[in-house]
């Protein structure tokens, strides 16, 4: 079996490939956002067991549909590139495996309680539920309760798990270092599978066992979509996003956003014959306030802190502009200007981080027709759109809103608009 480490690249969207998650279209491949490790070189010396604990990671992220399903430009994608959203249940996948190494195959002795017939008797439940009879001036019970065994749907539900095993496995038992050789004794069959299992799951009260059917349940499902006429199900299968900027910048909402970004929209549009022929929202990506200060950030995903090629240019350093003076008009406060971009931590090895998501201040952007005479006194703080650099794999990690990153993160601005020109 090939080590996990060689399925895993960070260098795909350097190649102008996008796509980060797991797909399969004929050869398995692992694509971490650019930034995450240094290089490809980096994850080939990575114990797996690390390594594994970063693909969780980024099934996690992708999984999170407050950070996909709410971004309009986002295409978590399923068998086809085409496809606009996804049924692969990647967790239901990970939780079956994760729950096959750790119990082994699921197996159940379903026990029924019946009024007479043969089985052990159950006294409790007798004495419990039945009045006895009085015979020869002793009290018996003529048809005691008993327990009795079906063993025909207890093979079925283990033959059905062990069948989504042996699925799970084919996908992503590679992540794990799960290899089933053994094919299932059952042939793939939807109408049977999804009722076994949905009046399996209806009857059980065990926590742990409610969840493997209930993961069951979401892995046939999804094969019952994409079963051929001739019943083969296909090994290729997409679990990820065509563009991780739309991620990148919902996880800097989450951890930087304080206000209502919809209070902040500037609008443009046209007046054709005395009537207004369209209007068009320009929407910052992120609001945060900090004190008396406002804060407007803008998330790219650009591969400066990485590769040092791509940074902000004309249009989006305008827009910035537009959208700090329009918030200043607006509500009469200091405002600032941010670019936030991704880098990796990892190939900076001098460096000591001080700052929370191992935050490096880059520099800052201007523009020339704004005026920055500073004795006529109209210089703004947002003139200057200062370039932050944050540790994706970091934000990866803990994306969740922080108080303490706000106010370190704004300290960090209003300290550099301070300095220079």
């Amino acid at each position: 079996m090939q080590k996990l480490n060689d399925y895993c690249t960070c260098e795909a969207k350097l190649n102008g490939d996008e796509f980060v998650g797991i797909r399969n279209n004929g050869c398995l491949e692992i694509c971490f956002p650019a930034g995450y490790f240094k290089n490809d070189a980096a994850i080939a010396e990575l114990d797996e067991d690390e390594l594994r604990q970063d693909i969780m990671q980024l099934f996690d992220v992708l999984s999170d549909s407050e950070l996909i399903e709410v971004h309009e430009n986002s295409n978590i994608i399923g068998r086809d590139v085409e496809k606009s959203s996804s049924d692969f249940p990647m967790l239901a996948y990970v939780n079956l495996l994760r729950n096959f190494m750790e119990y082994g195959y699921y197996s159940e002795q379903e026990v029924v309680f019946r009024q007479g017939g043969s089985g052990k008797v159950d006294w409790n439940r007798t004495i419990k539920t039945l009045r006895p009879d009085v015979v020869n001036d002793s009290v018996v019970y003529l048809d005691p309760v008993t327990r009795q065994t079906d063993n025909n749907e207890r093979e079925l539900i283990s033959l059905i798990h062990k069948f989504c095993v042996w699925d799970a496995a084919k996908r992503i038992g590679f992540v794990f270092g799960v290899d089933i050789q053994e094919p299932p004794a059952l042939d793939f069959d939807y109408e049977m599978f999804s009722s076994v299992l949905m009046t399996k799951a209806s009857k059980t009260f065990h926590d742990r066992t409610l969840v493997i059917f209930q993961d069951m349940l979401r892995i046939v499902e999804y094969l019952g979509k994409n079963v051929s006429d001739e019943n083969v199900i296909p090994n290729e299968f997409y679990f990820g996003v065509n563009s991780f900027a739309p991620v990148w910048e919902a996880m800097i909402e989450r951890i930087f956003g304080t206000e209502r970004r919809e209070d902040y929209y500037p609008n443009c549009g046209w007046v054709i014959d005395g009537k207004n022929a369209g209007r068009v929202e320009m929407r910052p990506d992120t609001i945060m306030k900090v004190d008396d200060k406002i804060f407007v950030l803008d998330s790219k995903y650009y591969t400066y802190g990485i590769d040092g090629r791509t940074l902000p240019q004309s249009e989006s350093i305008t827009k910035q502009l537009a959208y700090a003076e329009f918030a200043e008009q607006k509500i009469g406060k200091t405002v600032y200007n941010v670019f936030l971009m991704p880098y990796c931590a990892g190939a900076v090895t001098a460096e000591n981080f001080l700052y929370p998501f191992k935050m490096k201040y880059l520099g800052y952007a201007y523009s020339d027709w704004k005026n920055t005479d500073v004795a006529k006194g109209l210089v703004k703080p947002y003139h200057k759109i200062h370039g932050v650099l944050l540790d994706i794999k970091n934000v990866m990690q803990n994306y969740s809103k922080s108080n303490a990153a706000q106010k370190q993160f704004a300290n960090v601005i209003t300290t550099a608009n301070k300095k220079g020109p």
